[in-house]
């Protein structure tokens, strides 16, 4: 059933994080916002007024040791996260807690379905019977239609039941909502919990529907698999709320942004920086969502039906154990997400390291590149960010850098030139890496011409550039080892170098007859299905021993001026020739304006 449309405001609205909760990394701990969490607590019954007093006063005294990263409740809306993190910290200095529901007044509920609302006073009654309405539309479409089991709540006696109940509160964050999960499901063999949600009392009308969907995706996941690190939570809840109202503003203006504009990081980072400067914002992880939507458009054929097909491998045996500070698994989430999407890949014939790279073009094909051949809603996607602007006949080099799982976009504009080029890349070779060209020309799917490697060093030729628009290279690193999503571990950033020649059509080096005929059978393609030879450009060098900087086979300080090196966001603007100039600037800003609907 559809859902209400949301308000063109709701851009900043998505609302839990998962159970699976370590410290996220690279954000600074604020006290007033745990002081704002502590008190919240304690209008929850769960903490009582000592502990409040007392922790309350180290919290504003400023001697919080970093343990404990809450988000700014102002911006981020992870209600779910800070709580967790503000619980820990307050178990950690001898807090008592307890866990107990909302404080309530009253409820309504369902006459068909197994759903009620409780509402804390009786100014947020109608909030509640909307939510109610809400609660129900969702239900019949996530547990009806798209196929996601019908989560598990817990009844008055602590015991769980079929069914869910939420609860219109002042949660204490502002707005938005969060789910938690409750106790483990014993009739169940697996790592699933009930869980039951709050939608705080503070949210305008018309962000009510959407904070509901979301979060009944959230009590569905936990039916599955209680025990997934936040990152996989919450990316998935947001492609499921994408792909069932593609026509939310949330998604592609809100978080996907942030996301596109630091593609070199990795596609589970998670952080709850809420500041502007060198690294990702909050809302990065909810724009991560693109990557499971990718998985539902390639191999789901753009079926919100997917995501739970998808979920439901996650899953593991075992029992979970739900403290106030901590959820753990009897089985260690193991498997983790990237685990169990290796062996699904697998199966559908691609693999998980085919699938990133595949990925990482595609999140190229959007906006203005969009076609009909990659994401369906792509139109509406920002294009990621570009690390260097090379042009025309200019001979280029510079240094990149990628994290595990992350990518870096250097883009490419013939204007005059019509010659051809070699693009080659030096790799650290203590990671698996694959580059690829993309070659633009108009509107056409891109041709993809992969970039075969000989140990650290990858290579590609275009015989000519003429007839096309642009080219963009794309160079992901994969791994270094295990990757675990649990561990939160994003300390991996390693350096690529690129050159870019201009060939002389005289180079004897170069058959310029023999790369095209390469290029049309490995990398001319107009199906963006095929994954063109993935494995040719995946240097696998486990073995390789890589100790510190002084393995690797360039010199990371050796930045080119055009080299960006960040593949995050970049401030100069591409090379304009002048009578280019009045132009571009007229078609970037027709471009802003652009919306589609």
């Amino acid at each position: 059933m559809p859902l209400r449309r949301a308000s063109v405001s709701v851009v900043v609205a998505l609302f839990v994080a998962s159970p699976a909760l370590a410290s996220p990394v690279g954000a600074q701990p604020k006290a007033s916002d745990l002081v704002h969490l502590l008190r919240s607590m304690h209008h929850r019954g769960e903490l009582d007024a000592i502990d409040t007093t007392r922790l309350t006063t180290e919290a504003m005294q400023g001697i919080a040791d970093g343990h404990v990263r809450p988000p700014s409740t102002a911006l981020s809306r992870c209600s779910m996260l800070a709580r967790f993190e503000a619980r820990r910290w307050a178990h950690e200095r001898g807090g008592n807690l307890a866990y107990p529901p909302p404080p309530s007044e009253g409820y309504v509920e369902s006459t068909t379905l197994p759903l009620r609302v409780y509402y804390e006073t009786s100014w947020d009654k109608p909030m509640a019977q909307d939510s109610l309405l809400y609660a129900e539309q969702a239900w019949a479409s996530l547990f009806g239609d798209l196929g996601y089991p019908q989560p598990f709540t817990d009844d008055d006696d602590a015991q769980p039941i079929q069914g869910l109940w939420l609860y219109v509160a002042d949660s204490g964050m502002g707005g938005g909502g969060y789910t938690e999960p409750l106790s483990d499901v014993p009739s169940t063999p697996i790592t699933d919990c009930s869980s039951r949600v709050v939608i705080d009392s503070a949210n305008p009308p018309e962000y009510v529907a959407e904070v509901v969907y979301h979060e009944m995706v959230h009590t569905s996941q936990m039916a599955m698999d209680c025990a997934e690190s936040v990152s996989a939570f919450e990316n998935f809840a947001v492609a499921a709320e994408h792909l069932g109202n593609p026509y939310s503003y949330s998604f592609p203006y809100g978080f996907l942004p942030e996301f596109q504009a630091w593609p070199s990081y990795a596609v589970d980072y998670w952080t709850n920086n809420d500041s502007s400067g060198s690294a990702p914002l909050v809302y990065y992880q909810y724009g991560a969502a693109l990557f499971p939507v990718f998985l539902a458009d390639r191999f789901g054929d753009g079926d919100p039906a997917y995501l739970p097909l998808v979920w439901r491998r996650f899953a593991q045996m075992g029992s979970i154990e739900v403290k106030p500070w901590k959820v753990t698994a009897s089985s260690g989430n193991s498997m983790d997400w990237f685990q169990a999407l290796h062996g699904l890949l697998d199966e559908s014939g691609s693999g998980f390291h085919d699938a990133f790279r595949e990925f990482a073009r595609w999140r190229a094909v959007v906006g203005s590149r969009h076609d009909a051949q990659h994401f369906r809603y792509g139109a509406d996607y920002p294009e990621p960010a570009t690390a260097a602007w090379l042009s025309g006949a200019t001979p280029a080099s510079g240094t990149l850098r990628a994290r595990e799982y992350g990518s870096t976009y250097v883009e490419y504009s013939p204007y005059s030139y019509q010659g051809g080029l070699r693009f080659t890349v030096t790799t650290d070779y203590s990671a698996k890496w694959t580059a690829d060209l993309l070659l633009w020309q108009g509107s056409q799917s891109p041709e993809i011409v992969p970039l075969e490697f000989d140990g650290f060093l990858g290579a590609a030729v275009v015989p000519s550039v003429q007839g096309l628009s642009g080219i963009t290279l794309v160079v992901s690193q994969l791994k270094d080892g295990s990757h675990d999503p649990d561990l939160m571990d994003y300390d991996n950033d390693r350096h690529v170098h690129y050159t870019m020649e201009v060939l002389d059509p005289s180079d004897a080096g170069v058959d310029a007859d023999a790369d095209a005929d390469a290029t049309q059978e490995e990398g001319g393609l107009h199906d963006a299905h095929d994954a063109a030879s993935p494995d040719a450009a995946v240097l696998d060098s486990a073995a390789v021993p890589y100790d510190d900087a002084a393995h690797l086979p360039f010199d990371p300080s050796a930045y080119d001026a055009q080299g960006g090196g960040c593949g995050c966001r970049v401030q100069q603007s591409p090379p304009v020739p002048p009578f280019l100039a009045l132009a571009t600037l007229t078609a970037a800003v027709a471009l802003r304006r652009r919306r589609r609907r």
